[in-house]
């Protein structure tokens, strides 16, 4: 099994991420002007169960990542396989649909 990291980055939101980090309940942490939720499986992993392992974690906070979207936060989620190829199953592409999240995959084989 080739090894992957999966996360959720949010795009240097400024003051407009404090409805998401102010009570403190966030999963997010800060990564210089970005913040970042990482995978927190094994990285032997599928990308498939990263992907659903964040959808999981990140179901409840859809409101208010949607929202900070429609301030003009970027989110990306960013998918590194240390691979030549990747699959991903239909399901596991579930939170970028419900939060409308870009996808951003690299490979380094």
């Amino acid at each position: 099994m080739h090894k992957c990291y999966v996360e959720v980055r949010i795009i240097s939101p400024g003051p407009r991420a404090s409805s998401l980090t102010s009570d403190g309940q966030t999963f997010f942490t800060p990564d210089g002007t970005d913040l970042v939720f990482q995978s927190r499986l094994q990285p032997d992993v599928s990308v498939s169960e990263h992907l659903k392992w964040l959808h999981s974690m990140l179901q409840f906070q859809r409101k208010q990542l949607r929202k900070l979207q429609e301030d003009g936060v970027v989110m990306i989620r960013r998918i590194r396989v240390r691979a030549r190829t990747v699959s991903i199953e239909p399901e596991a592409l579930l939170l970028m649909h419900q939060c409308h999240l870009q996808t951003e995959i690299s490979f380094h084989p």
